[in-house]
């Protein structure tokens, strides 16, 4: 059978899955730079300090001491390291390392891990937390480590793992994770295609400031929002969307694209300037009830501008009827729309000033999910 040719094998190449691209291009040299040349188009992208997922794919970095795998990279004690990291152009780094962080990021594990039900799952967890509160006791403590420390690089996809390696422990994590990234997405000639990509950074997340991305939806998880954003702006372009589920700048123009928040908390009075927001919620509805009600009454207060539209996630058609009532009775907003059996009206509308008004709707948005939409236009006669 004779070779392909230069352009049947581009076209061969062109409609690989991104990770399979990526390993054949770093198993055969010979390939590396055809593939730099042709468009990667990436669905999900996940990148946290010391890992990226690639659609189901995981390539990940730890370090192991004492029987246990840490994320973090460790100090002499065997402690978190918080040392200061010098950086230059060619770099983007987001340092989110503190004491209070870290302390903070404990308690969350902790709080999580009582609402778990019993079993493995639980157990492992708990050990987790344990073995980072020994090292946080290590830094106190000035206690040396027994043994020595490792990196491990593993590779895995869907529990299936396809490589792992043991390494030397003689550069910091975040120096092997940006090598990692650069290995994986730098030198290409278009803009890497991504449709979402999510980013969460609870130590330190470098990767080389020449990195292009063209960004559908932008997920940021966890805390640090802002030094995320302000970091990784230029080098995702124009994006459709953005999740956020922590404080952030409101004020920031990448927030003037559609915004989605996950599970609210302050943020979502912090957004109240925003005009074009979706509202995902997990918690319990009247909690989201009474804020949808506290969010109206800041319109109320400040004004806010005509076109104005938050769309708010409900688990159930009772739960969205019984926030329109809700509504109505905190707001005295008057009754608008159509009743079904229930007697309840399907929409409100609530006065903001002598010419415009809040209108208060819901419908089915897929099967199990009922969206309230709250939109600012003028008064109907």
């Amino acid at each position: 059978m004779p070779p392909l040719t230069h352009q049947s094998l581009k076209c061969v190449i062109k409609h690989l899955e991104a990770n399979a691209r990526i390993q054949l291009s770093q198993r055969c040299p010979s390939l590396h730079k055809t593939e730099k040349l042709i468009p990667l188009t990436i669905y999900n992208l996940e990148l946290d300090q010391c890992s990226v997922k690639i659609n189901n794919t995981d390539y990940s970095l730890t370090l192991t001491s004492n029987n246990f795998s840490s994320p973090f990279d460790l100090d002499q004690f065997g402690a978190i390291d918080l040392d200061e990291v010098d950086v230059d152009g060619n770099d983007v780094l987001v340092d989110n390392r503190s004491f209070k962080e870290e302390k903070n990021r404990l308690l969350r594990m902790r709080i999580e891990i009582r609402k778990m039900p019993d079993g493995v799952e639980k157990q492992e967890a708990t050990a987790a937390v344990v073995a980072l509160e020994q090292l946080e006791d290590n830094r106190w403590l000035r206690r040396e480590p027994t043994s020595s420390s490792m990196m491990n690089l593993s590779i895995n996809s869907q529990f299936i793992i396809f490589r792992g390696e043991k390494l030397c422990y003689n550069m910091k994590l975040h120096q092997a994770f940006r090598y990692l990234v650069a290995k994986l997405f730098s030198g290409r000639r278009c803009p890497i295609q991504v449709k979402k990509l999510s980013v969460e950074c609870k130590g330190i997340l470098r990767v080389p400031a020449d990195l292009r991305f063209k960004v559908s939806h932008l997920e940021i998880l966890g805390s640090g929002v802002d030094k995320i954003v302000e970091a990784f702006k230029p080098l995702i372009g124009r994006i459709q969307t953005i999740t956020v589920n922590d404080d952030f700048n409101i004020s920031h123009p990448i927030f003037q694209t559609a915004l989605i928040l996950k599970n609210p908390n302050e943020n979502l009075f912090g957004a109240a300037s925003a005009s074009n927001v979706r509202v995902e919620n997990n918690e319990q509805f009247s909690s989201l009830s009474e804020r949808v009600v506290d969010l109206i009454r800041i319109w109320q207060s400040h004004g806010h501008k005509i076109g104005t539209i938050w769309n708010f996630s409900m688990r159930s058609q009772e739960q969205a009827l019984d926030s329109i009532m809700y509504l109505r009775r905190q707001l005295g907003a008057s009754f608008s729309g159509h009743k079904n059996l229930s007697q309840y009206g399907r929409s409100a509308a609530i006065s903001l000033n002598n010419s415009d008004e809040i209108y208060v709707s819901f419908k089915q948005q897929q099967i199990k999910v009922w969206n309230l939409k709250v939109v600012v236009r003028r008064k109907r006669l």
